[in-house]
């Protein structure tokens, strides 16, 4: 088949989104014709991306940049949401040169995708394939409450706007309506779409994982002794790190041979910093500003437990057989099962810091267990998250949408 595939960020070696959208496009030409509408990248900075791209067959670049008189906005929340909104415009115009030129299969809305903002590949007048698409889970109101009045009225104000999008806008409605297939992410955001367009929704995450990328790293060098935890992420209220480092450093009182190494960086920094401070055990939590993916994969195979990973970070975890921590809220939970790790159940904030010193103090004294969670959680992700799994799964898609047209 011939597939137009609209992907705003799409390029490899670069951000966790515009690799979502290499990984997809790249191994969907083994079977199909693929045409990528995208912003033009900087590629010319690292030749090893230009070569991986014209070695790749059946693959195909149209380029779109909205003029540069525009490129102040593409910062910030609104003034980037904006950015966006002009660029998916410009896209459709494009777009339909394209398909008065030539003939497609399908149109494909791949990157940048969610459940509130539009795309006008859907009016095109060839059968439209929507997602996968999603949402960031809203925070439960007793982390909200912990981090104050702002990030109280940011969450209120961004699940306002996106139930108006996703529910009530006339053109996400037409949208919806013209898909032949929406793509949701997770259990949760298929719950958040209207009724009358579930029969036609899926549900598969937008990410996956490359086996022969995530293994093949060597661990850091260190003291076997040493009980290992990690944290990987931005350092953000989203993110919530301040909690898991709280549990671990209640956890660290009882032990002298654990460390927390923290990888991440932003607005958070400072805050993390003054709570180390003049703890007793400040000297067992190491915190790093981003480094590059290889290092970051080298603690990632050296470490005994990964806590709080979320996105690209989980996939990584579980493909290291590495148990793993997480807060049971948000489309995340349904990647691991209990036998990959430990849920810590939303109550309030002390108790949450609570459970993750005892959560750790039960892996802690069981290598065992954290043998058995990591071979359960690296099984899990050969069976459904791998990239190859993921491809075969929307070709799949594809021939059902043509099947049915």
């Amino acid at each position: 088949m011939k597939i137009l595939v609209s992907a705003y960020v799409c390029e490899p070696l670069s951000s966790s989104e515009a690799e979502v959208g290499w990984q997809w496009v790249s191994r969907l030409c083994e079977f199909h014709e693929i045409i990528v509408i995208t912003k033009r990248p900087s590629l010319s900075q690292n030749a090893v991306k230009s070569k991986l791209i014209e070695r790749t067959k059946n693959l195909r670049f149209e380029y779109y940049d909205l003029p540069k008189i525009f490129d102040f906005m593409r910062t910030g929340d609104i003034r980037h949401f904006i950015y966006y909104n002009l660029w998916q415009i410009g896209t459709y115009f494009r777009a339909r040169k394209l398909v008065k030129k030539e003939k497609f299969d399908l149109v494909h809305h791949l990157v940048y995708v969610n459940t509130w903002q539009p795309t006008y590949m859907a009016f095109l007048g060839i059968p439209f394939l929507f997602g996968p698409i999603g949402e960031r889970a809203r925070l439960p109101f007793v982390l909200t409450k912990h981090y104050g009045i702002k990030v109280i009225l940011r969450e209120n104000l961004e699940a306002f706007i996106k139930n108006a999008g996703r529910k009530y806008s006339p053109l996400m409605r037409a949208i919806y309506g013209r898909a032949a297939r929406i793509i949701t992410t997770y259990q949760y955001i298929y719950l958040k779409i209207r009724p009358e367009f579930r029969q036609k929704a899926l549900i598969h995450p937008a990410i996956g994982t490359s086996l022969q990328n995530t293994i093949s790293f060597t661990a850091i060098q260190s003291d076997k002794k040493i009980f290992k935890v990690l944290y990987v992420g931005r350092f953000v209220y989203l993110k919530y790190p301040d909690i898991a480092l709280k549990g671990f450093l209640k956890f660290a009182e009882k032990h002298s041979n654990v460390q927390l190494t923290m990888i991440g960086g932003g607005k958070m920094t400072n805050s993390l910093q003054g709570i180390t401070k003049g703890h007793p055990q400040s000297h067992t939590v190491k915190i790093f500003e981003w480094m590059n993916r290889e290092k970051i994969y080298s603690y990632m195979n050296s470490c005994d437990v990964i806590l709080f990973p979320t996105g690209m970070a989980l996939l990584e975890a579980m493909s290291y057989s590495k148990p793993v921590i997480y807060l049971d809220f948000g489309g995340y939970t349904e990647f691991v099962t209990e036998e990959c790790g430990i849920k810590i159940v939303i109550s309030d904030v002390q108790k949450i810091i609570n459970d993750i010193a005892e959560a750790l103090e039960v892996l802690y004294e069981s290598e065992s267990r954290r043998a058995s969670m990591g071979t359960a959680a690296r099984k899990r992700l050969e069976e459904y998250y791998t990239w190859d799994k993921k491809v075969e799964w929307m070709n799949k898609v594809y021939h059902d949408v043509i099947s049915d047209t």
